[in-house]
């Protein structure tokens, strides 16, 4: 990327938008590919590549695709935008009457450097009240 864009990019923007394309699946890791996640050194190793078009999800989805007929809506919420969402919920609920309504939720926890292990440790306790499936990794 560095060589293609003729800078240099931090690892850690790289590391954090590969991380994003994964979780994503608009990318996913080559058979051949060597570990992910690794540090700068290793990062040789990984090959990375789109996933195939006919696969799915269990939303009917794949690689960020969605399915005919559906629209969405996405920002960056703070925790006060959140309670603001929380409040609207109902109305919303009411306003989707004989649609699918669904949220699609992403926790980032972020600084001038990664956060310490206990810091994830107790986000992901709090997170785990919500839901088993929301968990920083």
């Amino acid at each position: 990327l560095s060589n293609r864009r003729g800078i240099n990019l931090p690892w850690s923007v790289v590391q954090a938008g590969i991380e994003s394309g994964i979780r994503s699946r608009w990318i996913e890791l080559s058979p051949d590919s060597g570990p992910w996640p690794c540090g700068f050194a290793g990062a040789q190793f990984v090959k990375i590549q789109t996933p195939p078009k006919n696969l799915s999800d269990d939303r009917g989805t794949y690689g960020g695709q969605k399915p005919l007929g559906t629209v969405t809506a996405e920002a960056s919420l703070e925790a006060s935008g959140i309670q603001d969402l929380a409040e609207q919920i109902p109305a919303l609920s009411l306003a989707a009457v004989g649609s699918n309504l669904t949220f699609n939720i992403r926790v980032e926890l972020s600084g001038a450097s990664p956060p310490d292990a206990d810091t994830v440790a107790a986000v992901n306790a709090l997170l785990a009240r919500v839901s088993d499936n929301l968990r920083l990794a």
